[in-house]
């Protein structure tokens, strides 16, 4: 775009087969604006690289936040998107408590999403899946990090 004046933009992006975007973007005056855009497919697993939890508790760790700030942009930036949390464990442990842990984590998820971004929690599904969907061998330690994580399955 030429000869836009200064100000704060929302910026629609719409590409066949992926979710409409809306992005703010702020123009400076007199200076070149540039706009990262991400597009979505529906239906899609997006996998949270980065979130912890306190060992066996579904407290967040703070060095999580940045992580669920980013994805928190994300989905305010879609209004219709409905994301299914998805929580999951490595094989340590029982696969009962594992499958409850799991769905802790998810929920404190939601909760986070809701409480620090103001996202409607009726957008966000939280589900538990244990150990019965592993990445990875259960045999190593790396295997076993790769397994405990938090996915977004975007619904819609």
């Amino acid at each position: 775009f030429s000869n836009v004046p200064p100000g704060v933009y929302k910026v629609m992006a719409e590409v066949v087969g992926y979710e409409i975007g809306f992005h703010p973007v702020e123009v400076p005056a007199g200076k070149k604006t540039m706009l990262d855009i991400r597009m979505l497919k529906p239906l899609t697993s997006i996998i949270l690289k980065g979130i912890k939890f306190d060992f066996g508790k579904a407290t967040i760790l703070p060095e999580s936040y940045p992580i669920l700030d980013d994805a928190a942009a994300v989905i305010t930036n879609h209004p219709d998107m409905r994301i299914e949390i998805q929580g999951h464990t490595d094989a340590v442990g029982s696969a009962v408590n594992n499958m409850k842990l799991s769905y802790l984590r998810a929920s404190a998820v939601r909760d986070y999403l809701f409480t620090k971004h103001d996202i409607d929690p009726s957008r966000l599904i939280p589900m538990g899946y244990g150990e019965s969907r592993p990445i990875a061998s259960n045999m190593t330690l790396d295997g076993r990090a790769l397994n405990r994580r938090v996915e977004f399955y975007i619904m819609k």
